[in-house]
C-alpha cells in the first residue's frame, strides 16, 4: 500500500461511496496481483462507473497485473452488475469467482 494512502486496516466505511472510494484507491495501488475478496459486498459497489474504471485503468496499464476477485453470489449478479461483467468478459487479466450461496450462509461480516 502507498505511504500515502488513506487506507488502513481501521478505515471505516459507512456509506457506499465510501466503499467505491477505498476499493478504487485499492485498485489503483495494485502492481502485480490484486486479490478482492468481497463476497458480502453489494453489488452496488461492483457497478460504479469509478470502481469499473480505475480496474479498467489500472489491468490496461498494469500488462503484468493480474486480478483475482470473489464477489458475491451470482444469482441475478450478471444483471446487477452489468458493467463489470463486461470487463471479466473482455479482460483476461480479470478472473472473477462466486461462491456458492449456501456457502457463505454461515458467514457473518464482522
Amino acid at each position: 500500500m502507498p505511504e500515502n494512502s488513506n487506507l488502513s486496516p481501521e478505515r471505516s466505511l459507512e456509506t457506499p461511496q465510501d466503499a467505491v472510494a477505498a476499493a478504487v484507491e485499492l485498485i489503483t495501488s495494485a502492481r502485480r496481483s490484486l486479490y478482492v475478496f468481497c463476497p458480502l459486498l453489494p453489488p452496488v459497489l461492483f457497478n460504479a462507473v469509478e470502481f469499473n474504471g480505475a480496474l479498467r485503468h489500472q489491468l490496461l496499464q498494469e500488462p503484468r497485473l493480474q486480478s483475482l476477485m470473489l464477489a458475491p453470489p451470482a444469482k441475478n449478479w450478471r444483471q446487477a452488475c452489468p458493467q463489470l461483467t463486461q470487463l471479466v468478459e473482455r479482460l483476461s487479466a480479470l478472473e472473477l469467482r462466486t461462491p456458492p450461496a449456501d456457502e457463505l450462509a454461515d458467514r457473518k461480516e464482522s
